[in-house]
């Protein structure tokens, strides 16, 4: 029980320090015509909370484009200037997946080409 409330608190800790991160990168990245994105499903959240322009998912994770778009679009504050929408970005390691990708109701902006 104590190993999880002292888990709990550190887990708090990162997520307020990558939100501080977040918030004073987005600003100047703007100003100067970059996008910011989260890397990983898991950081979504966090994205959105700090105003960044996007998120970068793994191959595994394209099931989660739709959602992620739909979820970015209901706060229209949170959309990219440039794009006009949240930026999503998939890692590839194949002709196949980058194909697949499109299977889920959605596409991603870009595709990171990983090692194959």
């Amino acid at each position: 029980e104590m190993m999880s409330t002292e888990q709990d608190g550190e887990d708090r800790l990162k997520k307020a320090r990558f939100l501080r991160v977040l918030r004073s990168v987005v600003p100047p990245a703007d100003e100067c015509g970059c996008a910011v994105v989260v890397n990983g499903y898991e950081n979504a959240e966090m994205g959105m909370a700090g105003l960044c322009h996007g998120v970068h998912l793994r191959e595994r994770e394209a099931a989660y484009l739709k959602e992620l778009r739909e979820r970015w679009a209901v706060d229209k504050k949170l959309t990219s200037d440039r794009y006009g929408r949240i930026l999503i970005g998939l890692s590839v390691h194949s002709v196949d997946a980058a194909c697949e990708s499109v299977d889920f109701g959605d596409r991603p902006d870009y595709f990171l080409v990983g090692t194959a």
